[in-house]
């Protein structure tokens, strides 16, 4: 990584305090990337590369960086790791892309990165990218929804079916009573004729 060219997803900076926010929130409102600090650009044959330089990777460089993160709007998630080279130290700072796009530094700056730098987000890029927030969210409270309606009506359709249940046991319970009482019918006339026999006899 620091042997390449800063690009869209990598940045170098010297310093802890010469990452700003505006830097974060690019590579957020990007797909995420990595800014190495305590690497320096560089360029030979036309070329540019990092070289080590070396950054403070203390505590406090950590707390540093992650009340800047934490100060965009919406925050900046990124993950903080110190790497080695030889003798020197460098901080790698990997930074989320962002779940609710564009995010901002406190001031309403808007960047991103582009052809290897930030930039501004422009009217037409920035409408996209609301455009897309909100039919994500949209399409995400429909969803919620609509699983509220299917949850209402498997209740609805359970609760029916307990009742025709529930109607259809009266009913054969009805049907069995019935059914009794034309048996016992049929047994008084039986007992009816037998007596009227006998009494002719």
């Amino acid at each position: 990584m620091i042997k390449g060219e800063e690009g869209i997803a990598v940045e170098y900076k010297r310093s802890v305090d010469a990452v700003e926010q505006d830097d974060l929130v690019a590579l957020a409102n990007s797909n995420g990337g990595t800014i190495l600090v305590g690497v320096e650009e560089q360029r030979s044959g036309g070329r540019q590369h990092g070289q080590i330089v070396g950054c403070v990777v203390g505590e406090e460089a950590r707390r540093t960086i992650l009340n800047k993160a934490g100060g965009c709007l919406p925050p900046v998630n990124l993950k903080i790791t110190v790497e080695r080279s030889g003798s020197r130290r460098i901080l790698r700072l990997d930074v989320e892309e962002a779940s609710k796009k564009p995010c901002c530094t406190p001031s309403g700056t808007y960047k991103i990165r582009k052809n290897g730098t930030k930039v501004a987000i422009d009217p037409e890029l920035m409408t996209a990218m609301i455009m897309e927030r909100e039919s994500e969210e949209f399409l995400s409270r429909f969803r919620a929804a609509g699983d509220a309606i299917i949850e209402a009506l498997n209740g609805v359709r359970k609760s029916l079916e307990e009742q025709v249940a529930a109607v259809q046991e009266t009913a054969e319970q009805a049907a069995g009573a019935a059914e009794d009482a034309v048996e016992a019918a049929r047994s008084a006339e039986a007992a009816a004729e037998e007596a009227g026999a006998a009494a002719m006899e």
